[in-house]
């Protein structure tokens, strides 16, 4: 099923309608009916009721406004402060019908509260996909694993029973609702976006699409790395003996596909063998080029996690690694990392005193800690020169179309402050990325 939008640009208006009634609208209301001062009054006299309100300081003007979100920290305190009042008044033993009526309607309004993030990320990747594919129907099915709230988007052709359906799997940002849990959202970080679209660039991740209400509920769609077949997660090939020969190559001949047997690699073997294999020699390639992924964009939950990475092998073809999901490196102070200088080679020097996947499989562990030194130094200059041999234009681009894709979803005011943190983010992965291509090249001038 081809595409009907463009890759980067936000699609053209949609069939379906911007619905007054939208899910967070409708939990407003019930509350509204429900946080009513007056029916609150008729229940428990109004001494009582102007007693709770000096006391908890409710703003009722605040809850009868149906247009402050539901997430809004003041509507969820004012409504927790009479919930511990209603407990209190119960705690006293006092026989009020209506009293146990007004809570049972409370956790009635509760469940319909509780569904509204899920279904507005559902309202929301209906209308952004419908502008995309206008002829298609669609289908939402429940997804598997993953703390983030999200589903499966199934776009399904209409007419062209040859078509193959398109998959896209949502989910919120990594700082938006999570799943079962009630937590207020968090406003997303643009380096997140950014680095989706820069992985879609360097062609080591999926197709990704952007989309929301706000900066809290945002919503990142990326279409299924296994549409056209051959795609694994690295975690299902790493302890298969079938599997890992077609991904490791001559590797599997010296190194344990199972952690049950570890033994200290023979390197002149090893080495001597990858020479004449190439699928070993990408194997390398591929895992060198996740590890500066992670490094220099500052990533974390990525080689760590091999359920987000993993291979798309096709007959005839060398296996291809593709990025499925990972976290931005929390507490970075961005200030500090710019003035690492050519320090910033430190770590590949290092990483085999160093190494921090401590549950690494003998591949990745032989590739990124027991391979001699200046064999990685020379990897990572090859991965330099071939997926990052233009990353300065694909920061910039990526960057600009990222920028575009806030300016148009979130208010002026906040989308200023994401802007900039997101220029903050992108100048300090120039710094990252030059300061380590200079660092190589200068150790391999120098021989060492």
């Amino acid at each position: 099923m081809s595409n009907s939008g463009e890759r980067g640009r936000t699609p053209s208006p949609s069939r379906r309608t911007e619905s007054e009634n939208t899910p967070g609208q409708k939990a407003a209301q019930r509350y509204f009916e429900i946080f009513n001062k007056s029916l609150f009054i008729s229940i428990f006299g109004e001494e009582t009721v102007e007693k709770w309100t000096l006391e908890g300081g409710i703003d009722w003007k605040l809850l009868s406004d149906t247009s402050i979100p539901l997430e809004s920290a003041k509507r969820r305190s004012n409504i927790r402060t009479l919930r511990r009042f209603l407990n209190c008044y119960q705690a006293t033993g006092a026989q009020n019908p209506d009293c146990e009526k007004l809570i049972r309607s409370i956790m009635a309004a509760d469940d319909v509260a509780a569904a509204v993030p899920a279904e507005r990320a559902k309202l929301l990747a209906l209308r952004y996909f419908d502008r995309l594919f206008p002829f298609a129907k669609m289908a939402i099915t429940s997804k598997t694993g993953g703390v983030q709230l999200g589903f499966v988007l199934r776009i399904l052709p209409r007419t062209a029973p040859d078509c193959n359906e398109v998959k896209y799997y949502v989910k919120t940002h990594a700082k938006g609702e999570i799943s079962e849990a009630s937590t207020a959202p968090k406003p997303f970080h643009p380096g997140e976006l950014f680095v989706y679209r820069l992985l879609d660039e360097l062609d080591v991740g999926c197709e990704s699409h952007f989309f929301g209400r706000d900066e809290r509920s945002f919503y990142i769609a990326t279409r299924d790395a296994n549409e056209k077949g051959g795609f694994q997660e690295y975690r299902k090939i790493k302890g298969d003996a079938k599997e890992a020969p077609h991904i490791w190559g001559v590797l599997c001949k010296f190194l344990p596909v199972s952690d049950e047997r570890p033994r200290e690699p023979d390197y002149q073997a090893i080495e001597a063998a990858v020479a004449s294999d190439k699928i070993a020699q990408n194997f390398i390639n591929q895992v060198t080029i996740l590890d500066l992924l992670e490094r220099l964009l500052l990533l974390s939950d990525l080689e760590g996690n091999t359920a987000n990475f993993g291979f798309v092998r096709h007959d005839g073809k060398l296996p291809v690694l593709k990025v499925i999901d990972f976290r931005l490196q929390e507490d970075v102070d961005y200030d500090i990392l710019h003035f690492i200088g050519e320090g910033i080679l430190r770590p590949l020097l290092n990483s085999h005193k160093n190494f921090k996947h401590s549950k690494a499989d003998a591949a990745i562990r032989y590739v990124l800690q027991n391979r001699p030194v200046h064999l990685k130094v020379a990897e990572a200059y090859k991965a330099l020169n071939t997926c990052f041999a233009n990353i300065a234009e694909d920061l910039e681009r990526v960057k600009q179309s990222t920028v575009e894709t806030i300016e148009h979803y979130i208010p002026r005011e906040e989308a200023a402050k994401l802007v900039q943190t997101l220029e903050t983010y992108v100048d300090l992965l120039q710094y990252r990325f030059a300061n380590f291509r200079t660092a190589v090249t200068k150790y391999i001038k120098n021989g060492k």
